[in-house]
């Protein structure tokens, strides 16, 4: 009996043990930890795929054939032969519409642009630039001496005016009373005025047998119209500073900030501007009477020549919206 229970004790503790193993199989096990003993590592089972991925792991055989196994797989093909070069040129590839980065224009696209909507832009700029021209002509002829009257209506009735000075009476005082800008108008009459005056007293007669005299030959009428042309651009350009700067000056006499030397200096300088510049109008005029009286057919080819060389002038340059717009003025 006392020996019997031991035995029977020892064959208990190994059925428990048998049925705990199954159990503790079908656990995950982790990863080892520090107080697992090194058996416990080789002890894990390492999945096909994984055994797949650490199979596949280069060695230090397998790296060192690789470099050179990247250098025959990107070494660079032989330069093509003659009869490679012959074959492309016989058989061309197709060519498709390609369109600009800009305007998304294809080439067929820009070719019929060029020949029906841009003469049709073209004759549009200019009808609008033959109207601002006429537009400013006429309105030199008509709204500035209507303006004027208005303007010297109000200085014969000072009553009807808004701002009248009580203690003003004189001519100078009653001056300083309009705004700038109709005290500009008035100075563009009187410019206006002077010029017709000075220009009347020239004779165009004098001018003409002196221009026939000096341009015997079509190189001299070429380089006599080319030098006037120069000049009338360059009295265009700087006559709208002048006219600019007298305006502004109408308004700070206006205001008591400059006195009356500035204004009549300003009035001077305009004065000799516009009279010089309808001078070299009245040359140009003359030297197309002279082209159109020659025997020669000396008009035309002036024409062409001017007009030849105005248009490499734009061709060669670049264009603009303000190029366009000077363009449109000087029609």
């Amino acid at each position: 009996g006392p020996i019997q229970q031991p035995h029977q004790h020892l064959q208990q503790q190994q059925q428990q043990q048998q049925k705990s193993q199954p159990a503790s199989s079908t656990s995950v096990q982790g990863p080892p930890t520090p107080t697992q003993p090194a058996a416990a590592v080789g002890a894990l089972q390492i999945p096909p795929m994984q055994q797949h991925q650490l199979s596949a792991v280069p060695t230090a055989k397998t790296t060192t054939l690789q470099p050179m196994m990247s250098l025959e797989q990107h070494f660079p093909d032989p330069p093509p032969s003659l009869w490679d070069f012959f074959h492309a040129e016989a058989t061309p590839c197709e060519k498709y519409p390609t369109a600009d980065v800009l305007w998304r224009q294809t080439e067929r696209d820009r070719v019929y642009n060029f020949l029906l909507h841009v003469p049709y832009q073209l004759e549009r700029i200019m009808i609008f630039g033959t109207l601002l021209c006429l537009y400013s002509f006429l309105g030199a002829l008509t709204v500035l001496p209507l303006r004027c009257l208005r303007t010297l209506w109000h200085l014969l009735q000072p009553a009807r005016q808004k701002h009248s000075s009580s203690s003003s009476s004189s001519s100078s005082s009653s001056s300083r009373m309009l705004p700038g800008a109709q005290l500009y108008d008035l100075m563009c009459v009187l410019l206006l005025l002077a010029a017709v005056g000075v220009l009347s007293q020239i004779k165009p007669g004098v001018i003409y047998y002196w221009m026939k005299d000096i341009t015997s030959e079509f190189l001299k009428i070429q380089v006599i119209f080319t030098a006037l042309e120069i000049l009338d651009k360059i009295l265009s350009n700087f006559g709208v500073d002048v006219l600019e700067a007298l305006s502004s000056t109408c308004t700070l006499f206006t205001r008591h900030s400059i006195g009356l030397t500035q204004l009549v200096a300003d009035f001077a300088v305009a004065l000799l501007l516009i009279t010089a510049h309808g001078c070299v109008l009245m040359c140009q005029a003359m030297v197309f009477a002279v082209t159109m009286n020659s025997k020669a057919n000396a008009l035309l080819a002036l024409m062409i020549a001017t007009n030849f060389v105005e248009l490499k002038g734009q061709v060669y340059k670049r264009t603009d919206t303000n190029k366009l717009w000077t363009l449109a003025c000087q029609v």
